[in-house]
């Protein structure tokens, strides 16, 4: 009588088994198809990456649009762009080359001393043109000769700030000879030295009434009509407001930034989907060789 063993391997010949895989009832074709479901990680990620791009264009551009209704002051609005529209856009015209009449000097008016010179800070940070500040007692004329050899080489007009300039053309305060001197260096700022002068006075009918002619002052802006907080606050709401349009009508206009948008949420998913399948796939495959 044949052994138990020889039984078994006439058996496994008979049946065409091999004798090793007696021991596993998984089949070598259906060894790994347990892992299978894991494949779809992938397609699932990339998918929900596209939605997320998709639904970040659209979250954005409806964020963007309800900044948009923010309301400011009107009469601030108007001030500020009263004050813009005589400098720094009349810069921007010569820049581009455009014929235009420069001012040859801007007044602030205002009791408050402090914020007329925030107010003329202001305007030469929004001036588009080289920002220079002297006092009385510097040198007027060398520093707007400095000016103009500037221009010469850059192009760059100058608004040229003279502190506590009121004293120059107040005939109670220095002499006449003064005056007149300072009368000319105003009639002559635009055209021969390519700068605007601009300066402050709480008191403009004590100054000589001839050097505030308009060809020499061609802007008188009373700040004391402005709430100065109000100002400052309406101007960080205008720039914020002109930086959310810009980026609003960019993403009307440009269909490209909502593809990319996509594009990048949809390559984020993939990475991160075959990432996990590979990982899940990996562990199962230690996990079943443990097991085996």
């Amino acid at each position: 009588m044949p052994s138990l063993i020889k039984q078994m391997e006439i058996q496994t010949v008979q049946n065409k088994i091999p004798l090793n895989n007696i021991a596993s009832d998984v089949k070598p074709e259906n060894k790994y198809k347990k892992f299978v479901p894991y494949a779809i990680l992938t397609p699932a990620f990339t998918a929900a990456g596209a939605y997320l791009g998709y639904d970040s264009f659209e979250k954005e551009k409806k964020s963007l649009k309800k900044a948009l209704d923010t309301k400011v002051d009107t009469d601030i609005y108007n001030f500020r762009n009263k004050i813009l529209s005589n400098f720094s856009d009349l810069v921007l015209r010569i820049k581009e080359g455009r014929p235009t009449e420069m001012p040859n000097c801007l007044m602030i008016k205002g009791q408050d001393q402090k914020y007329s010179e925030k107010m003329i800070n202001w305007i030469g940070q929004n001036s588009k043109a080289d920002f220079i500040t002297i006092k009385v007692g510097d040198d007027i004329l060398e520093h707007i000769e400095k000016a103009e050899e500037n221009f010469q080489k850059t192009k760059n007009w100058t608004l040229m700030y003279i502190k506590d300039m009121e004293k120059l053309i107040d005939h109670s305060q220095v002499e006449d000879r003064i005056v007149e001197g300072m009368k000319d260096i105003m009639s002559a700022a635009s055209e021969d030295y390519h700068t605007t002068i601009i300066f402050s006075s709480s008191n403009p009918e004590k100054l000589d009434k001839i050097a505030l002619q308009p060809h020499r002052v061609k802007k008188v802006f009373n700040i004391d009509e402005i709430n100065e907080s109000k100002f400052f606050e309406t101007d960080k709401i205008i720039k914020n407001w002109n930086k959310n349009n810009d980026r609003y009508q960019e993403l009307l206009k440009n269909s490209k930034i909502k593809t990319s948008g996509i594009v990048k949420y949809a390559a984020a998913g993939l990475i991160a989907g075959s990432a996990i399948a590979a990982l899940v796939n990996y562990g199962k495959k230690i996990l079943n060789k443990h097991k085996n």
